[in-house]
């Protein structure tokens, strides 16, 4: 949004905005482990390298490994220093500890369309029971929770994306359709921003939930989601991207047997699967999530396969055909199943 008043800003802050936040904790993280910890000096030879990655070989994952190679590459880079990661040693050192260590990477646990119907059919019970009672603290925290899970789920977005929804680049028209506007977001490569837009529902709307939300607080303009305190405040600051973690996991607290921790990406995962499920394809998916290109979409996507009949969660042919039974007192097998009854071909 343009504004003439705003102050006029250094080409510094500039190039400090075009960094993404995560990433430049993460890679400061990474450098003052190799200087601080493992006590390397700056700049870096490729022996120093090799022995500080050989150094953490299986005590932490090889992502943690490379992360801190691509941290040191980064700074010598932007140092003007030559790359010593680049060595041709360092990469045998890193491909013999992937051979060694490599593990399968973890995987966000999805936020499935049950979890989303269970959690927000509870919601709307202690929506009630908060007006019933008369407890206004408590009836903010169900409407903005509401807004945000439908919001995050139907949009599938990320945590980080969720937090920096403002309200001033919001629109809301009831029974039709929500607007939002993101300056930047992770596959935005050009940061050009994009509005993303849902569409009312019959039922776990997100359009009249973010509309009661800032009906029943009030809210005319800044982030659209805020933490909301034991007596009815409101933050002027949005949510702390990392807060909604926790609010979501004590939202699903007791309504499932198998209990699941879901992280920043369960959101995005459980829209997939359930886009999936109902035979979205893979281009009006990216187009929607807003993912650049198909390999970081299949990243999310369940895979399909199927087994038939040989299953043993469906009713088995094998069961049917290969079954003893009692011929005059003597067991007989009967006729083995053929490639069609098990193979449907």
């Amino acid at each position: 949004m343009f504004d003439a008043d705003l102050p006029e800003i250094s080409a510094e802050e500039l190039r400090e905005a075009a960094k993404a936040p995560s990433t430049h904790a993460t890679y400061l993280t990474a450098i003052r482990h190799y200087r601080d910890t493992w006590g390397g000096l700056l700049p870096a030879s490729p022996d120093s390298i090799s022995r500080y990655i050989a150094k953490y070989a299986g005590k932490v994952s090889v992502s943690t490994s490379r992360v801190r190679l691509s941290a040191l590459s980064k700074w010598h880079s932007s140092q003007g220093f030559h790359d010593p990661t680049k060595a041709p040693e360092v990469k045998e050192v890193m491909k013999g500890l992937a051979k060694i260590y490599n593990a399968p990477q973890k995987s966000a646990p999805p936020f499935t369309f049950d979890h989303l119907r269970a959690v927000c059919d509870r919601l709307e019970e202690d929506k009630i029971k908060a007006i019933r009672m008369e407890d206004r603290p408590k009836l903010l925290q169900v409407h903005r929770d509401l807004a945000l899970f439908l919001t995050a789920f139907w949009q599938g977005l990320r945590s980080d994306e969720v937090s920096r929804i403002r309200i001033e680049e919001t629109v809301v028209l009831p029974d039709e359709e929500l607007r939002f506007f993101l300056p930047h977001f992770k596959n935005d490569v050009h940061s050009n921003g994009r509005e993303f837009v849902l569409p009312a529902m019959q039922l776990y709307c997100p359009v009249n939930a973010v509309q009661g939300w800032l009906d029943v607080s009030g809210l005319l303009e800044g982030p659209l989601f805020r933490k909301v305190d034991r007596w009815g405040g409101i933050s002027e600051s949005g949510i702390n991207k990392r807060s909604i973690e926790g609010i979501l996991n004590r939202a699903v607290e007791g309504l499932f047997e198998n209990k699941v921790k879901f992280t920043t990406h369960s959101f995005r995962k459980g829209f997939a699967d359930w886009a999936s499920k109902n035979d979205w394809d893979i281009k009006g998916l990216m187009d929607h999530v807003g993912w650049g290109s198909e390999q970081s979409a299949l990243r999310y996507l369940p895979g399909k396969k199927n087994y038939g009949s040989l299953l043993l969660d469906r009713p088995s042919v094998l069961k049917r055909v290969v079954t003893e039974v009692e011929d005059n007192g003597r067991s007989v097998a009967t006729t083995p199943p053929n490639r069609r009854q098990l193979f449907g071909t």
